[in-house]
C-alpha cells in the first residue's frame, strides 16, 4: 500500500492527469447500513443495489393498501413506493424526506425514509433469539435479530418481504 501511495504522489507531483483515484482503507470492523423506522432498523442486505433520492413527485394509486404510497419514475422505470411505518404499524413522526430505491431491473422497490441510511458496525451488536413486540408482518421474513442497548436491527429476506407488500 505504501508503494502505491508513493507512486500516486510521484505522478501527481509531476503533473500527470488522474481521472479517478481509488483509495482503499482497511477496516477491522464490517460496516453495513440500516434503514431506521423508529425503534426498528432494517439491515440492508449485502450486495443490494440502492439509491437514495429526495422524495420525488409520485403518483397516488387508488384502491391500493394504505402502505402503498404510489409509483414514481426512476429513469423510465415505474417503481412502487412503500410506507413501512404504515405497514408495520409504527408511530409515524414527521414527513418522509427520502426514498431509497432497492434492487435492480424488475425487482426495484422504493421505501419512504425520514433519515438517510446509517452505517453500523455489526460486530458490536449481539445476536438475539427473540424480540417482544416485533410486528408479525415482519417476523415471518426475519432471518436474524441483533441488539445493542435499546436498538434492534433486523436482517430479513428482502425480496420475499417486498413481494408480500404488493398483495
Amino acid at each position: 500500500m505504501k508503494n502505491n501511495q508513493q507512486t500516486l504522489t510521484q505522478r501527481l507531483s509531476r503533473g500527470a492527469e488522474v481521472s479517478s483515484i481509488l483509495f482503499v482503507k482497511e477496516h477491522k470492523e464490517k460496516l453495513q447500513y440500516v434503514l431506521d423506522f423508529g425503534e426498528i432498523s432494517l439491515l440492508l442486505p449485502d450486495g443490494i443495489l440502492s439509491e437514495v433520492i429526495e422524495v420525488p413527485r409520485y403518483a397516488y394509486m387508488p384502491l391500493m393498501p394504505a402502505h402503498v404510497s404510489g409509483l414514481f419514475n426512476l429513469r423510465g422505470n415505474l417503481i412502487p413506493v412503500f410506507d413501512l411505518y404504515r405497514y408495520l404499524s409504527l408511530p409515524n413522526q414527521g414527513k418522509s424526506e427520502y426514498i431509497i430505491a432497492l434492487g435492480k431491473n424488475d425487482d426495484i422497490v422504493g421505501v419512504l425514509l425520514k433519515t438517510l441510511p446509517r452505517p453500523i458496525d455489526q460486530s458490536t451488536y449481539q445476536l438475539v433469539q427473540h424480540v417482544p413486540n416485533l410486528p408479525a408482518s415482519l417476523e415471518r421474513y426475519t432471518t436474524e435479530i441483533f441488539q445493542k442497548e435499546n436498538e434492534i436491527v433486523i436482517a430479513y429476506r428482502h425480496k420475499e418481504f417486498f413481494a408480500s407488500l404488493c398483495h
